[in-house]
């Protein structure tokens, strides 16, 4: 079940949905992500398939609808990390405890230079939609 919450009892309401396509949403759920005190995943709610959701510190849940398309490759990589987006984003580089090592504007393609990071997996976070992407650095 998913429910949504303002952190009071009268503002926490379970999330129904007449086109509800699946009676286990979270049951094929995948990619829990924390980042920053939140829980990023994606689950099949209904009949667009696969969404991006948000689970915030008040055990909010947040259907991400003004998900940005973004894309990332290769993945993994060694060296740069292309982005191809529809529209211009503020971009943060974390590691995958959330700690921000650096920032950029990219405009609708973008190269990021990831080699002289260490091998292992990071995030790519995107301030506009609180997009959260994850690529692993050979």
């Amino acid at each position: 079940e998913l429910w949504k919450t303002d952190g009071t009892n009268t503002g926490t309401v379970k999330i129904t949905d007449a086109a509800l396509t699946t009676s286990d949403p979270l049951g094929q759920s995948f990619g829990f992500t924390e980042v920053n005190g939140n829980l990023y995943f994606a689950a099949n709610y209904n009949a667009s398939g696969n969404e991006l959701w948000k689970l915030n510190g008040t055990l909010g849940i947040e259907s991400m609808e003004n998900a940005i398309d973004l894309k990332l490759y290769p993945n993994p990589s060694n060296d740069l990390i292309n982005i191809e987006s529809d529209n211009s984003v503020s971009l943060r580089l974390m590691n995958i405890n959330g700690q921000v090592l650096s920032t950029t504007s990219a405009a609708l393609t973008h190269q990021i230079d990831v080699s002289n990071l260490s091998s292992g997996i990071y995030l790519i976070g995107v301030n506009e939609s609180q997009q959260v992407y994850r690529f692993v650095k050979e």
